[in-house]
């Protein structure tokens, strides 16, 4: 049992990144498009779309990850991904600044 709720918690947590990283942005499947999150295999699709995120925004992930294993304070650690550029990088992707006319997506460059 503990195991099936071990991977509820990795698929919510995974759907979470979905939505915060605006993956499903990239995504070919509609329904994930219309609901904003993964609505298919969530942490094959994350595999297959971080790499086409935008680099601030793979760098905002990247900086989370290395601030937390370090255990660098939440606040310190948003205070450092803002002057670095990032924490504005991702509101934009998130808000569609690179978003070209007709829905196309802007990927890494």
């Amino acid at each position: 049992m503990n195991t099936h709720v071990d991977e509820i918690k990795r698929d919510r947590q995974a759907h979470g990144w979905s939505q915060l990283l605006a993956t499903w942005r990239l995504c070919d499947n509609a329904a994930c498009r219309r609901a904003r999150v993964c609505r298919g295999q969530v942490h094959a699709c994350f595999k297959a779309k971080f790499p086409l995120l935008p680099e601030p925004v793979r760098d905002w992930f990247m900086g989370f990850l290395w601030h937390r294993d370090e255990r660098i304070p939440f606040d310190d650690m948003l205070a450092n991904l803002e002057e670095s550029g990032h924490g504005q990088a991702l509101r934009n992707w998130q808000s569609g600044v690179e978003a070209q006319a007709g829905g196309a997506v802007t990927a890494a460059k």
